[in-house]
């Protein structure tokens, strides 16, 4: 009589079928996680360019708001065809007013404005090495 040994660790068709198709949802997950964390990600970044791109925003109406200011303050005939001295200060001031003509506040928008500008100025004062 002829004895059948079983061993309960033997690697079946079917077990090897099971961990393959364990190990495919595993890869799965993994890539839906790091899917998701990238449009996160992504997200995030948005909104931090959607804020910069609102101060600058700001800046370029500020600056704009400063220079016709500026030249309505001339006498007439003596506006210059080219160039204008506005102060960062001035610039400053009028784009915190445009953002609080749009309803944001006045103070944040300064401090915003003020804070990309030095940083604009320090990346074009960079020396060249």
């Amino acid at each position: 009589m002829s004895e059948t040994q079983h061993f309960p660790d033997a690697d079946t068709h079917q077990a090897r079928a099971a961990r393959d198709r364990q190990a495919a949802r595993d890869r799965a997950q993994r890539w839906r996680e790091e899917r998701r964390a990238e449009v996160d990600g992504l997200r995030a970044r948005v909104v931090e360019l959607e804020a910069a791109a609102l101060v600058d925003g700001d800046l370029v109406v500020g600056l704009a708001r400063a220079i016709a200011r500026d030249r309505a303050a001339q006498p007439a005939g003596e506006i210059p065809v080219t160039g204008c001295a506005v102060t960062v200060r001035a610039v400053l001031d009028q784009a915190a007013k445009g953002a609080r003509n749009a309803g944001r506040d006045y103070n944040a928008a300064k401090l915003a404005a003020g804070a990309r500008l030095m940083a604009a100025v320090e990346v074009v004062a960079r020396p060249v090495a």
